[in-house]
Parts: structure tokens; sequence; C-alpha cells
């Protein structure tokens, strides 16, 4: 029988670590932190390690599409939320894997 071995690095961001890493200028990063968009990243004062890949796509496609503060936040928000579920979608999958099927 063979064994699967699942590893996860977890890495933090203080919030200036974070700004500094995102691409998004001070202004932009503090407004959106104060709309509270980054909240469900935030995990005992840091910012969890998946953070630092949504807020990057963000800040490309405020490049992009040039958006505003709150459009950004609302990206975030439904970025993160789309990351969680395919999360869940992972781990279900790992969960019901059968080599005999």
């Amino acid at each position: 029988m063979s064994q699967m071995i699942v590893t996860e690095v977890q890495t933090t961001f203080s919030p200036e670590e974070l700004q500094e890493v995102s691409g998004l200028p001070a202004e932009i990063f503090n407004e959106i932190k104060d709309l509270g968009a980054l909240d469900e990243f935030l995990d005992h004062g840091r910012y969890v390690s998946r953070s630092f890949v949504v807020i990057s796509k963000a800040a490309r496609l405020r490049r992009t599409f040039d958006l505003q503060s709150d459009a950004l936040a609302l990206l975030i928000h439904y970025m993160a939320e789309a990351d969680a579920l395919k999360d869940k979608i992972r781990h279900y999958q790992l969960g019901n894997i059968n080599p005999y099927l």
C-alpha cells in the first residue's frame, strides 16, 4: 500500500512586509486594509502566506484595469473566497482517494 505525505509551509507577514512585497503603494494598501479586505488573512496580528498570492494578483489586476480601492477590496474578498473553496475541494478529493477504483 502506498502512502501520501502532504506538507505545507506557512509563512506570515507583518503589515509592512505584506505591503512591501504586494507591489501596492502604501496609500492603497492602507485603504484596503481600513476597508477590512485583509481581515480574513490576519492570524494573531500577522498575515498568513496565502494573503501574498491573493494580494499580488489583486495588485496586478489593479494596474491592468486601474481599479479604485473599494473595487480592489471587493476583488480581494472574492478571490479569497474562491481560494478557500478550492482548498476545500482539494481536501475532499484527497480524502476520497482510493487506489483500487
